[in-house]
């Protein structure tokens, strides 16, 4: 019975070994399967480092419109700045597009060729008057065969305020027109940032001290955007603004507040999101802690809230910054043919203790017993 029962126990070990081997035999074939071959642990991209996002290119101020005209149609596209070479764009152009001419009712006919002119709206305005076309925007035709003749390409260099007129003519049949136009936007040429009489730093590093008395205002104030707008230009254009507060730097990377040498976990977080504050107030006081979300250690305690610690507490931990960078302010000005956009780095070099306090008097001097 005894050697019956060893046995059970036995074949049960190796029932138990075998299960657990099966198992294990599984998971690494499904491993391999996923990793391709043990070669690419990141299969689903959920490792992969987020990206730079970067600012967006600066749009030209040219603006071509929609054609008008019979029997002859004009598309334009615009050609990006990493492409000017290849289209033999000038570098120095500010925009550029391609326009090509369809003719009706047959494209592909032998008689189809396409004349091109080009000039200022009003060339006696108060603004042409004395200036060249070709100084601000130049017309380079694709080639002087059939199909070269009805593709051009239309470089801006620099703003105008007198509209351009484009006009595509049937050589064939010269009453056969299709005309567009080119207008140079109004754009902005410069915004600034202020939180109250704190000058945000656009394009560069914004410093602050941060109040850590209670009854103390602290830096900042409500959050205000203007902007400059250019004065050349044949297009008026408005501008709405978004002021807004995000962790990510300019770089890529995230801002990672730490005080000595304790890292601080607060809002928004890693994952791109931001703080409208475009109607909002920013003040680097100790209500700052808890606005938007709570400032707090991660400790195995549990978390311990900035809002919580006594003034003496904050200023131990403010002493020593171990890393300022704190948030990027970035402001982003939409207009209906362009877009402004800035940063400025938020950095906490020191602190501030605005105490009502003067002296401390006790009733008596000494104690004798």
């Amino acid at each position: 019975m005894k050697n019956e029962l060893q046995k059970h126990k036995k074949s049960d070990g190796i029932k138990w070994f075998a299960t657990l081997l099966a198992v294990l035999m599984l998971a690494v074939a499904v491993t391999a399967a996923i990793t391709q071959g043990f070669k690419n642990w990141n299969p689903y991209g959920w490792f992969d480092k987020k990206e730079e996002q970067p600012l967006p290119e600066e749009n030209g101020g040219a603006v071509i419109s929609e054609s008008t005209g019979n029997g002859i149609t004009v598309k334009s596209v615009s050609i990006p700045k990493s492409e000017y070479a290849e289209n033999g764009v000038s570098p120095l152009a500010e925009t550029a597009y391609t326009l090509t001419a369809t003719v009706s009712p047959n494209n592909e006919g032998e008689n189809t060729g396409i004349d091109w002119s080009y000039a200022f709206k009003n060339p006696e305005s108060e603004w042409a008057t004395g200036k060249t076309l070709s100084d601000y925007v130049t017309f380079t035709k694709s080639g002087e065969d059939l199909a070269g003749s009805k593709i051009i390409t239309v470089s801006c260099l620099q703003a105008f305020a007198e509209q351009v007129i484009i006009t595509a003519t049937s050589q064939d049949k010269p009453e056969i027109t299709a005309s567009c136009t080119v207008d140079y936007a109004q754009r902005i040429e410069n915004a600034v940032v202020k939180f109250g009489n704190l000058n945000i730093n656009l394009g560069g590093q914004t410093n602050v001290t941060w109040e850590l008395n209670p009854a103390g205002t602290g830096m900042g104030g409500a959050v205000s955007a203007t902007c400059t707008k250019s004065s050349v230009y044949s297009l008026a254009d408005d501008f709405e603004y978004k002021v807004e507060l995000t962790r990510e730097q300019t770089t890529g990377a995230e801002n990672t507040f730490t005080l000595n040498d304790r890292l601080v976990t607060y809002g928004p977080g890693y994952d791109g999101d931001s703080y409208d504050i475009s109607s909002d107030s920013i003040l680097f006081n100790k209500a700052l802690f808890s606005k938007f979300r709570e400032f707090y250690f991660e400790t195995r305690q549990g978390s311990e809230y900035l809002k919580d610690k006594t003034t003496a507490e904050l200023i131990g931990l403010f002493s020593n910054i171990t890393v300022g960078k704190l948030w990027t302010v970035k402001v982003t000005f939409t207009g209906k043919y362009s877009t402004y956009t800035n940063l400025s780095l938020i950095v906490v070099t020191g602190y501030t203790n605005t105490s009502t306090v003067t002296n401390i008097d006790l009733d008596n001097s000494a104690i004798i017993f």
